[in-house]
């Protein structure tokens, strides 16, 4: 598990060279910001979706909207990387230090609001 905002080159590079090890990145490499400032490395973590060992973890998303719950302005960039990544390599995550909302409220946004996630990806 790592957090590297701006790194994911480094990422893809030492994902391709050791294919053995696992890795996740985390907060779907955020950048410390908000709305879509925050999301300007999905296109590489996007393309990290090619190494079989690279997984994301969407964690502390809710920090990076301005707008209020359920965030819909950055929902778009979640599906992006579930689209990328998809279900089995793709994981959900709360981070509560950063939550600019209750733990339900983290927990319902991707149990209702992702329109994107069918209902047997939700159950699991």
């Amino acid at each position: 598990m790592i957090s590297c905002p701006g790194l994911l080159p480094v990422i893809d590079g030492i994902a391709e060279r050791y294919p053995g090890l696992r890795l996740v990145v985390g907060h779907i490499a955020l950048r410390r910001a908000k709305d879509d400032a925050a999301y300007a490395d999905i296109p590489l973590l996007c393309s990290l979706a090619k190494r079989p060992n690279a997984a994301a973890k969407a964690s502390a998303t809710p920090s990076t909207s301005t707008q209020p719950y359920p965030y819909r302005n950055i929902h778009g960039y979640r599906q992006q990387v579930f689209d990328a990544f998809g279900p089995l390599r793709m994981f959900w995550g709360t981070n509560l230090t950063r939550l600019p909302c209750t733990y339900r409220q983290a927990v319902t946004m991707f149990t209702e609001e992702l329109k994107f996630l069918s209902p047997a990806t939700r159950n699991g």
